[in-house]
């Protein structure tokens, strides 16, 4: 939890607001007055009620566009439960407050469940050894279904079955409908299996890490999503390995995200939504009309 939070007054204005968030590199500030928590004003808000309407940054006031109604925890919440609700809710943050005052104690971001990352992912992968059963229905299903709206195949991760060498693109395509998925209503990305649902393995991909093996493999797909979406939003995929037609592939379950997500390709950010059996990317304009309509 951070406790030392950036926060800013109700009657100051959005122009004070927006500097306050740039110079401290963040995307929303909570509203407070004497310590008191009031609301949260986030950089969408700025964008749809502010600049979408043509007001004056200068003249509108935080309170104007605040939202007012927070969701919160308490100090004893279980940390389970508050991702929970993040997840849920598709927040980012969660202010922590006393609950007799309303005083605010702190923020819990999604960031602060990073530092829980090793611990996750060692739990991840202690779960993912043997195949649950639902792992095992879900592996008989796999090979009767066709690609959709929550389900993608993917030869491999990493390896051109082309050009018979590791092509970073390959790894690109799998990335962003991890993406596509999150900004849609979730989906699974099974590797290791082609289009028409004949299961390759993962040996090819195997051969090219310094570890040939599940965890080398593991380790490769949560480094590649770390440097290229965040880490921040690891909690919203779950990896294991069940067995399709006798060979191990990889299932990366994806759940919605509680907020956009973009993937950074040649120093740019991009946006991907699944639309039916692809993954779509958005043009600007196409991308802030999705995200206002979706994360209002």
């Amino acid at each position: 939890m951070i406790r030392e939070v950036v926060s800013i007054g109700p009657r100051e204005s959005i122009e004070s607001a927006v500097r306050l968030m740039t110079e401290h590199d963040i995307s929303s500030l909570v509203v407070t007055s004497e310590g008191v928590l009031h609301g949260i004003i986030t950089e969408r808000d700025v964008l749809t009620r502010v600049v979408a309407k043509g007001l004056r940054a200068s003249e509108a006031m935080v309170v104007d566009i605040m939202s007012p109604s927070l969701i919160t925890i308490t100090p004893d919440t279980p940390l389970e439960q508050a991702n929970e609700i993040m997840v849920e809710k598709r927040i980012k943050k969660l202010p922590v407050v006393e609950p007799s005052t309303h005083r605010l104690l702190g923020i819990l971001s999604a960031t602060d469940f990073i530092r829980l990352q090793k611990k996750l992912v060692a739990a991840a992968k202690k779960q993912a050894r043997g195949a649950t059963e639902d792992e095992a229905v879900f592996a008989q299903q796999v090979v009767k279904s066709d690609e959709g709206q929550h389900l993608e195949f993917k030869s491999t991760l990493r390896w051109d079955l082309i050009k018979k060498c590791v092509n970073p693109d390959l790894e690109n395509v799998c990335l962003k409908t991890v993406c596509a998925f999150m900004n849609a209503d979730g989906g699974d990305l099974i590797i290791g299996v082609t289009d028409d649902r004949q299961a390759l393995g993962l040996c090819l991909d195997y051969q090219t890490l310094r570890t040939p093996s599940r965890d080398g493999f593991e380790n490769k797909l949560i480094s590649l999503f770390s440097a290229k979406v965040g880490d921040s939003f690891l909690r919203f995929i779950r990896v294991s390995f069940p067995l399709v037609d006798g060979v191990e592939v990889c299932r990366v379950n994806v759940s919605p995200s509680s907020e956009p997500v973009f993937i950074k390709e040649n120093g740019q950010e991009h946006f991907f939504v699944r639309t039916g059996n692809n993954s779509r990317p958005f043009s600007l304009s196409d991308t802030t009309r999705y995200v206002m309509e979706r994360w209002r």
